[in-house]
Order: C-alpha cells, then sequence, then structure tokens
C-alpha cells in the first residue's frame, strides 16, 4: 500500500452564502511539485469547473451545486477513487436558520445576460431634458406673478368677487320677477275674457290670427333663466370652495408687495384678504397650523430645514421663499398627536397607581382627563361630533375599568 497521504474532500460549514471548494485540498497537505524530482507524485486532474456551495432553503445544510452547468473532469482512470468520509452532523439553531434564509433570499439569482453599463445610463438623455418650473426664469410682470400663484397650492388663492356674482344675481332676480308679473297678468285676462280667450290657456295654436305678446314673454323669460342659472349655479361653487387661510394670503401679499412685479393699482385684489378662496382645500389640522406659524415666527429655527421641501426649493432662488414638505409637516403632526393620546391615557392611570386618593379625588381626576381628551380630539383631529362622542366614551370606559379592577385589588 502506498504510503503518500490521501486526499481529503473537506466542506466548509462557514454561513458564507458562496464558497470554494478545493477537491485536492492541496493547500493543507503542502502538496507541491518539483520539476526535478516527479517520481511518486501523482499529477491531480485539472477542473474544468469550480464548485460553489449555496443554502438551501428547505435544509440548513450547504447544497453543492454548479454555477452553470455540470462538473466534468479529466479522465482519471488508474486513479484511486476517494474515500467517503463520514463528516459530523453540525445543529443549526433557530437563529442561524433565520439567517441563512434571509441570505439565501439577498443574493438574486445570477442573470442569463448582464449589461455591462448602467441600465440608467440609456435614459440619462431622457433624464436630462425634463424641464422644472422656476417662477424667477418668467420675465418680470404678470407672466412671473402667474407662475409665483401656480408654484405652490398654499399661494392658488383667487378672488370670488362675491359682491359682483349677488349684484349680478340680484338684477337677474328682480327682471325676471317683472317678466313673470307681466306673464301671469296676461294668463288672467285670458281667463277673465271667457271663451272668447280662454282658449289661450288650453291650446298653443291661434285661432283669429297671431297674438304673439305671450310667446314674446315666454322667450324673453327663457333667456333671462339661460344667464340667471349658470351664474347661480358658478357661484353656488365659488361659495362652496374653502376660504383662504390668513397666513396663505398673507404670504401671497408679502412677495408682491416686496417685489412689486406689477404697478400698485394693477395688484389691488390683493386687497380684499376676505374675498379670496383657495382651489385646493387647505387639510390642515390646528398642530399643523401651530407647526406653521411657528416655522413663521422662527426663521431661525433648526426644525425650518427639516421641514423645508427639496423637491419645490428649485423653483425660485429667493431665500425669502420657503416650501414647506406636507407629508413631512403631516407625519410630526400624527407623531406629537399619539404622543399626546398616550400622556393622557397613562397618567391618570400612574396617579392612580402611584398615589392613594379617596373615591371623590379619583372621580375628578377621571372627570378632568376626559374633558382634556374631549378637547383633544375636537382641535388636534378632524373628528366629527359622534366621533367625539365615541372616543371619550370609550376613554371614559377605559378608566372605570381599570379603577373598578384596582379597587377590588386593593380590597
Amino acid at each position: 500500500m502506498s504510503d503518500e497521504p490521501i486526499p481529503v474532500l473537506r466542506r466548509s460549514h462557514s454561513s458564507s452564502v458562496r464558497c470554494t471548494i478545493d477537491p485536492y485540498n492541496q493547500a493543507e497537505q503542502g502538496f507541491q511539485l518539483d520539476s526535478t524530482n516527479v517520481t511518486g507524485a501523482r499529477q491531480p486532474p485539472e477542473a474544468k469547473r469550480t464548485l460553489s456551495s449555496r443554502y438551501s432553503l428547505r435544509s440548513s445544510d450547504s447544497t453543492v451545486v454548479d454555477s452553470g452547468g455540470p462538473f466534468e473532469l479529466d479522465d482519471r482512470s488508474g486513479v484511486n477513487q476517494l474515500p467517503c468520509q463520514d463528516l459530523p452532523q453540525r445543529s443549526t439553531t433557530w437563529s442561524e436558520r433565520c439567517v441563512n434564509i434571509m441570505q439565501w433570499l439577498s443574493v438574486s439569482p445570477p442573470s442569463q445576460q448582464q449589461s455591462p453599463t448602467n441600465p440608467l445610463d440609456e435614459f440619462q438623455a431622457g433624464y436630462s431634458r425634463f424641464q422644472y418650473e422656476c417662477f424667477d426664469n418668467y420675465p418680470d410682470g404678470w407672466p412671473r406673478v402667474a407662475a409665483f400663484l401656480e408654484s405652490s397650492d398654499s399661494f392658488g388663492n383667487y378672488r370670488k368677487f362675491g359682491h359682483c356674482h349677488a349684484r349680478l344675481l340680484v338684477d337677474q332676480m328682480s327682471t325676471i320677477t317683472e317678466m313673470e308679473q307681466e306673464l301671469l297678468e296676461l294668463d288672467r285676462k285670458d281667463a277673465a275674457g271667457g271663451e272668447a280667450t280662454d282658449w289661450r290657456l288650453k291650446n298653443r295654436n291661434h285661432k283669429k290670427g297671431p297674438d304673439t305678446k305671450k310667446r314674446d314673454l315666454q322667450e324673453n323669460i327663457k333667456k333671462e333663466l339661460l344667464t340667471y342659472v349658470p351664474l347661480l349655479l358658478n357661484f353656488q361653487k365659488l361659495k362652496s370652495l374653502d376660504q383662504t387661510p390668513a397666513r396663505d394670503h398673507d404670504s401671497v401679499f408679502k412677495w408682491l408687495w416686496t417685489w412689486k412685479p406689477l404697478d400698485t393699482p394693477e395688484f389691488a385684489w390683493i386687497f380684499h384678504p376676505q374675498d379670496f378662496v383657495s382651489l385646493v382645500p387647505p387639510r390642515q389640522s390646528g398642530l399643523e397650523n401651530f407647526i406653521l406659524r411657528y416655522l413663521d415666527n422662527w426663521p431661525r429655527s433648526y426644525l425650518k430645514n427639516l421641514f423645508k421641501s427639496s423637491t419645490q426649493q428649485h423653483q425660485t432662488q429667493d431665500a425669502s421663499v420657503a416650501f414647506y414638505s406636507a407629508s413631512r409637516i403631516n407625519t410630526f403632526a400624527r407623531l406629537m398627536v399619539v404622543f399626546f393620546a398616550v400622556l393622557v391615557l397613562f397618567i391618570p392611570v400612574i396617579l392612580f397607581l402611584l398615589t392613594s386618593m379617596s373615591r371623590a379625588c379619583m372621580a375628578v381626576v377621571v372627570l378632568a382627563f376626559c374633558f382634556i381628551f374631549s378637547v383633544m380630539m375636537g382641535l388636534l383631529t378632524h373628528a366629527a361630533d359622534k366621533e367625539i362622542f365615541v372616543g371619550v366614551a370609550t376613554y371614559c370606559a377605559v378608566l372605570v375599568t381599570f379603577l373598578g379592577n384596582l379597587t377590588r385589588a386593593k380590597a
């Protein structure tokens, strides 16, 4: 029997996702070939492919797989086969299995055809042609004013001209009312004339020559109604729009008054703050308005950079115009609401647990915090009346249930 060492096939159980197996373990044996002494040395066959190891999802053991095809070795006729060795089974914990599964999921399968360049490069020519609005680039005057009002929903405020609409509607109502009375008088005369004229109330056709006085009056009433009704409906739509918040109107006024892109008489429409409506309803809670007022009153606050919108700030280079991210403000306001809700719920619980109170004091504490909870729901949220009622009833029931269990435990 030959004394030369038998190559041992070893397989690593490390946690790496892919590893390379040396089928002849030359590094561990210190196997070296000398060009001058080749007697007794057996040349290992050359491997066509390199095996890879990958963890299987159904088992914690490694599964030897090929990266692209079957593993082929040169013809090894006359070479002793490697003896099979029983490797000890390694027990894995649930944490290791979770890590193995996460690693298996994180490794993307090799694609058949990989592009040598970044896939975004082919769209770069199109991205470079994107145009972003900046009202500073418009000519000074009406074009820049229009671009500024369109740059943000907070600036999209316009007059509804409520007095003019009401004036036109009143005039139309008076005109139509006069025509209505005149038509009613003609009908009464026809009814009082007996058989000679009452046929006009029952038939549209004339018996004795044309008498178009009533028909002409009806045509005039029709024309007035076709003018009056659309005007009334348009005014109704304008009245249904939300009134512009004072903060948004003040922002537009300050910009016009500072830069004066128009002559002073040309922007006199800004001097009617109560007549403005917002095209986009300002769906902001009281807490969001408080945050915005804080940012306006404290321009050097460190929170201002946190709430600035990076996607809209490119619309101007004016440092005095700040675009805030509505989503960030809304998220911060919601977090504050959650914080206050948890605070209102746990403060009375902590008071009941850490202090000894009489039943009268407990009742006062429950009543006070129920009132605080209802005020918070009304001011910090858009809850309706029935939602506030249900919320306060639920909150009161939780406190009463806790008090009952606490009193029973002490007894």
